[in-house]
């Protein structure tokens, strides 16, 4: 069994695509609306990189407050996972 180091960092890719993919947003439209590049906005789609506090804000200013409780809750049981 392979060993996940940062299941928050997919946690969050996977969120951020749902999002996109159900708004039917190109990562191009997703990025503008993130205020980051397109390429730094696949990257954290692909799991190469976490996106910054800044970026994590703007996305959550973006979801629904049922959207924000359902992420918020992945990220605590993804954080057990790693405690």
């Amino acid at each position: 069994m392979t060993c996940n180091p940062n299941p928050m960092k997919d946690v969050l890719a996977a969120n951020m695509k749902s999002y996109r993919k159900h708004q039917r947003y190109s990562q191009f439209e997703m990025a503008e609306k993130l205020q980051m590049s397109v390429r730094s906005y696949a990257d954290v789609e692909r799991k190469v990189s976490l996106c910054s506090t800044r970026t994590f804000v703007h996305f959550l200013l973006l979801c629904s407050d049922e959207q924000i409780n359902q992420l918020i809750q992945e990220l605590r049981e993804a954080d057990t996972i790693v405690t």
